[in-house]
């Protein structure tokens, strides 16, 4: 019998997914996700009291989700390169040209540190940013890579631009990861920016996100806090449906993993 390797595939990214969540969420699971900022509150309060999902992915939306994945991996190789000796590099069978290019473009960096996680607990949220960068003269970069296709990518770089701005939750997202940064490592960050990776054409554009969105951003999970909680825990009931809030954006509902739940969520009726 011929083996179904597109199958096999599949259960590869559900695994790995898995062991994601194991790893990331396992015993957190009443944090809100850094990650959704900007987004919308209901589903901030179905996820952080682990409501089950009633509209899981499927396997394509899983397949195009590795994609991200496989970017972020490649960047973790190059924070290894920066732990790591250089010089070892020049004795292998690599390119002298592309040896000393790697050499030159990293030269100035102190360190690179990939998926770390951070906290804001006086709003009970929690993530992981993609990149930091710290250089040897000391200023601190942030990065947040995101994946789109060249459908999203025209109407952002293309011809039919319609904001120059990169969308509001990904700035609030970065931002999030940004106050996080600086309160716990007290710092300031020098620069935060957007990484996006056209998954089609792999062309790359970087972004630049004003510090001052990580004002917004706690502006946001303050909100967030205060619809979603009580004095003593989680409301009773998740927040209203509100135009502009829950959810922030039209096509939000389409994607999200509750939406069946949230139309029947008579379960908290008194």
């Amino acid at each position: 019998m011929q083996p179904n390797l597109v199958k096999i595939y599949d259960q590869f990214i559900n695994k790995e997914n898995e062991d994601n969540r194991l790893a990331r969420y396992e015993g957190n699971e009443e944090w809100f996700h850094g990650s959704a900022s900007g987004m919308c509150h209901r589903k901030n309060y179905y996820m952080a009291t682990q409501q089950e999902i009633s509209n899981p992915r499927n396997a394509t939306t899983d397949r195009l989700l590795r994609h991200g994945t496989i970017v972020h991996n490649d960047f973790q190789e190059i924070a290894n390169w920066c732990l790591s000796d250089l010089g070892d590099l020049g004795g292998s069978s690599i390119n002298k040209a592309i040896y000393s290019t790697i050499i030159e473009l990293t030269s100035g960096i102190d360190k690179i540190e990939i998926e770390q996680e951070v906290r804001i607990p006086e709003f009970g949220v929690r993530g992981f940013y993609d990149i930091k960068v710290t250089m040897t003269t000391g200023e601190v970069y942030l990065y947040d890579v995101k994946t789109m296709n060249s459908w999203s990518w025209k109407y952002k770089f293309g011809q039919n631009i319609i904001s120059p701005q990169p969308p509001l939750h990904h700035q609030l997202q970065l931002a999030t990861y940004g106050y996080a940064v600086q309160k716990e490592s007290d710092c300031l960050l020098d620069g935060m920016f957007l990484l996006y990776y056209n998954k089609d054409s792999s062309v790359m554009k970087e972004v630049e996100v004003p510090l001052s969105v990580m004002g917004d951003a706690l502006e946001y999970w303050e909100q967030n806090y205060q619809i979603t909680m009580n004095g003593s825990g989680f409301a009773k009931h998740p927040p209203p449906l509100l135009d502009n809030l829950s959810p922030q954006y039209d096509w939000e509902c389409k994607y999200c993993s509750f939406k069946d739940y949230c139309k029947n969520d008579d379960i908290f009726d008194d």
